[in-house]
């Protein structure tokens, strides 16, 4: 029995490269580079109010906003409470920013005097948390700290159930600053229409 052979279409290297050199590479890159993918679904620019004033804590080692969008404008201050706040709003708008060490520290070591804090801006307006890691980096196990993922995973609903805050999780640093900004804004704005 003789099967009629199908014609095979033969490919040279050269053009298997021409046509999928250059998606291989923009994938690779868009991959590799959370840029790239959120330039292609970027967020609209924050309607920054006029009189609205960003404030950072002058106690701040690595502060926010390097490069500030068009129209915000900064202040360093020192904070009683938090690493970020709003300017004239400082007693009602608490941002606080973590890396993941000093959290653990902060949820461990420091629990009393994080528990006392918490308590004393139990009844500020907006209270908000950004941690400077992935989720999964949060819950992994630390080998360097007895702080254990369900004491983290404690200290967050404490954090949103216990004292009303409200917390994010990002090991990108354009999106901690999208967070804590799109926050001051929204809770400024709610804030100005009560006075």
């Amino acid at each position: 029995m003789n099967i009629p052979s199908t014609p095979v279409k033969k490919y040279t290297k050269s053009k298997l490269k021409s046509v999928s050199k250059p998606s291989i590479t923009r994938l690779k890159r868009d991959l590799k580079s959370p840029i790239s993918i959120s330039n292609k679904l970027a967020w609209k620019p924050i309607t920054i109010p006029p009189e609205f004033t960003l404030v950072i804590d002058t106690r701040e080692q690595q502060p926010m906003f390097r490069k500030p969008p068009k129209g915000l404008e900064i202040v360093d201050k020192k904070l009683d409470n938090g690493d970020y706040s709003v300017l004239g709003f400082e007693d009602k708008i608490f941002i606080e920013r973590k890396k993941l060490s000093d959290l653990l520290s902060y949820i461990g070591r420091e629990r009393k005097v994080t528990v006392g804090k918490l308590t004393r801006i139990i009844d500020y307006e907006f209270k908000g948390l950004i941690i400077e890691c992935d989720e999964a980096s949060l819950f992994a196990p630390q080998i360097y700290s007895k702080v254990t993922k369900e004491m983290v995973e404690g200290f967050l609903l404490s954090f949103e159930i216990r004292f009303g805050g409200h917390y994010k999780c990002s090991k990108y640093r354009s999106e901690c600053e999208r967070w804590i900004l799109n926050h001051a804004v929204y809770a400024y704005n709610r804030l100005r229409l009560v006075q």
